[in-house]
């Protein structure tokens, strides 16, 4: 039976190996070891041996200081030189290759697994030896055209599909099959140069790449480079261009231009303004159950204002409104990314300054706030009369990794919308909006291209002026406050259950409203840290508003978790209880983006090593608390998150009976790296 590849190794190098083979097997290679069958030494295992790189096309060598050494695989070598095999060195780790060695087989070509352009490179040439792409003897190019195993490799490697997620060798693998002709690797090597996937960011080459699939006629290709010339991304903006482009992909069939040229008709963009153009364009995508093109037909039929530019189908789909659908590579923090604090917007309010301005297709009606991060407005649907807040931050975005951001915020908003609404008290965002030339505010705030995310709005007082003028006229106060902590402690266990950590929980993101039965209806917003606690990876910056902040997370011996989460509510908790928060020593210590600020009376510090400060300090007891009452708040801000509680609903439930049962399951990760 042939094979693919024969693979010449030494025993103690099994492990390694193995992972190796089980990849190139996931990628569609067969693949030869001796790991079954014959016993080894024997006559018939080296007929074995013999029979298999001879029936085998290459034969990749494991190189280590025991395969260099091994008479077996040595051997195994000069069979397959003198059977002339396509014959690979494969390095894996630092082994130095040996001068005897050296002088045998200097000149056989050697690959490091560890750099991806080198692996992409033998995967090419496996493509090649065993014919999954065809070369001319004469020039070394492809003479078959016949790049589709390279491109489906590339596809596995960017979604992890069998295979370790790599974008970057996703990027390699994509642009190979690109230089070969493949038509769809060009437009998804296009996509890559401008996302930022697995590559610099390069939108001038993207739009290169896009240009040849489209003049070859590939319709998605067609697409994206009439939403570079749509945006000017890459290329001097010429909405006419994009027209041009729009058409030639719409008249292919597909939705997502036909969507895009409708719009350029309904709004006059790079041709006359025309409502029945716009109507045919958007039947046509509407027909393929297009819902912005649905929408677009119920807005002419209303006479509203489009809310956006085009949209373009580039790569994976992303949850927006009103944006263009990007697909961006996340494994750094975004608050990193940002480098300032984003902790104090108010999402909440009824009332604000008289103001005037449209947002899509919300009339801007005053501004419930500005912060750090952006001002948030107060708009009303014109559609359906509803209230919502719009909080703009482009403007605070660094250029370079905008992009990434805006997709990872998504990534957050989408696994948000999956908590069920009805056992949750969070203001949650509802997409992220593109600014268009329609788009404006009355104090000129607002450009054209800033990105804006809409949101429920949370009526009501942020928590802290709701407690000045309340704490005087509520008969039990510390009922509301369980109430009130109570309700956001549900919140925070829903978020938990989808993966995600808040990462600010704070008196200025929690806003409460009074209703007329004399309930308490409570919200918890601002979602811009939110991260999923299983992807952060340390070192972090220190984010959040100082005195709220868990002590792991300021020492930077643990990556925020729910726990952290925990801490922070139960320091919420204690300040309304006690009027200040648990820890005064540490309130005004300023967060910093490099993590490097933290009040050393938390920790002890040896050689590098972290422990836990042998003086447990605890809170000062709080005076309307009983003594268990007191002992289970202070477990919640223990500075050792092993004796929390399993979950901040059971931690409000323990606070308020007097019950100190700890945390006897999920642990957060710690000292790792």
């Amino acid at each position: 039976m042939s094979h693919d590849i024969f693979i010449s190794y030494s025993r103690r190098d099994l492990a390694a190996v193995k992972s190796v083979k089980e990849e190139l097997e996931s990628l569609g290679f067969s693949c030869w070891m001796d790991l079954d069958g014959v016993e080894s030494g024997t006559p018939e295992f080296t007929e074995k041996l013999a029979a298999a790189i001879e029936d085998s096309t290459a034969v990749l060598f494991f190189l280590s200081d025991a395969s260099q050494q091994s008479r077996w695989s040595l051997n195994e070598l000069r069979v397959a030189r003198d059977l002339e095999k396509h014959v690979v060195i494969v390095r894996f780790d630092d082994t130095p290759m040996f001068s005897k060695f050296k002088l045998e087989f200097g000149g056989t070509d050697i690959i490091d697994l560890r750099k991806p352009e080198q692996k992409a490179k033998l995967l090419r040439d496996l493509c090649m030896w065993t014919g999954r792409v065809s070369l001319s003897t004469e020039d070394g190019k492809s003479s078959s055209a016949n790049p589709e195993a390279l491109y489906r490799m590339a596809l596995r490697y960017k979604v992890g599909d069998g295979v370790k997620q790599n974008l970057q060798q996703a990027a390699i693998l994509f642009r190979s099959a690109a230089e070969l002709g493949h038509l769809a690797a060009q437009n998804d090597y296009g996509v890559c140069l401008q996302n930022g996937q697995g590559v610099k960011k390069d939108c001038k080459k993207a739009v290169a790449w896009y240009q040849k699939a489209a003049e070859a006629g590939y319709a998605s290709a067609q697409l994206n480079l009439g939403y570079c010339y749509d945006r000017g991304e890459g290329v001097v903006r010429s909405p006419s261009e994009a027209v041009k482009w729009y058409r030639e992909s719409a008249e292919q069939g597909n939705a997502w231009a036909q969507c895009n040229l409708g719009l350029c008709y309904e709004i006059g963009s790079g041709v006359e303004e025309n409502e029945d153009e716009a109507r045919y364009w958007y039947e046509l995508a509407a027909e393929q159950g297009d819902a912005t093109a649905m929408k677009g037909l119920r807005r002419l039929s209303r006479h509203l204002v489009p809310s956006s530019v085009a949209f373009s189908p580039n790569s994976d789909s992303v949850w927006t409104k009103s944006e263009p659908r990007f697909s961006h590579s996340f494994g750094t923090d975004v608050s990193e990314e940002l480098d300032c604090d984003i902790s104090n917007d108010v999402f909440g309010g009824v009332s604000g300054a008289k103001f005037q301005g449209r947002i899509g297709n919300c009339r801007i009606t005053s501004i419930l706030g500005e912060g750090t991060y952006g001002k948030v407005y107060c708009g009303e649907d014109l559609e359906t009369g509803d209230t919502r807040a719009f909080k703009r931050f482009s403007g605070f975005l660094p250029q370079k990794n905008r992009d990434r951001i805006l997709q990872h915020l998504s990534k957050v908003y989408n696994a948000l919308a999956t908590i069920d609404p009805s056992s949750t008290v969070l203001a949650l965002p509802k997409g992220i909006i593109c600014a268009s030339e329609r788009d404006y505010a009355s104090d000129g705030s607002i450009h054209v291209g800033d990105y804006i995310v809409e949101m429920d709005l949370a009526h009501g007082d942020a928590l802290e002026k709701w407690e000045k003028e309340q704490k005087t006229s509520i008969a039990d106060w510390p009922d509301a406050v369980f109430d009130v902590c109570g309700q956001i402690a549900a919140a925070l266990d829903g978020m938990h259950g989808a993966g995600l950590v808040h990462r600010d929980v704070s008196p200025s993101n929690i806003i409460v409203m009074s209703r007329a039965d004399g309930k308490l209806l409570v919200h918890l917003c601002d979602f811009d840290l939110t991260d999923f606690h299983k992807e952060l990876r340390r070192p972090l910056p220190i984010v959040g508003t100082p005195g709220y902040i868990a002590p792991e997370i300021l020492a930077d011996i643990s990556s925020p978790n729910p726990l952290a989460d925990q801490y922070s509510l139960a320091s919420v908790l204690y300040r309304l209880l006690a009027g200040h928060p648990p820890y005064e020593d540490v309130s005004s210590v300023r967060t910093q983006s490099d993590g490097t600020n933290g009040p050393q009376s938390y920790l002890a510090v040896k050689k590098g090593s972290v422990q836990w400060n042998l003086l447990h300090m605890k809170p000062k007891p709080v005076p309307v608390l009983d003594g268990r009452q007191n002992e289970a708040l202070a477990k919640a801000l223990s500075f050792s998150p092993f004796t929390r509680f399993l979950s901040c609903q059971q931690m409000i439930e323990a606070i308020r009976s007097g019950s100190s049962s700890a945390n006897r399951g999920w642990l957060p990760r710690l000292f790792h790296s």
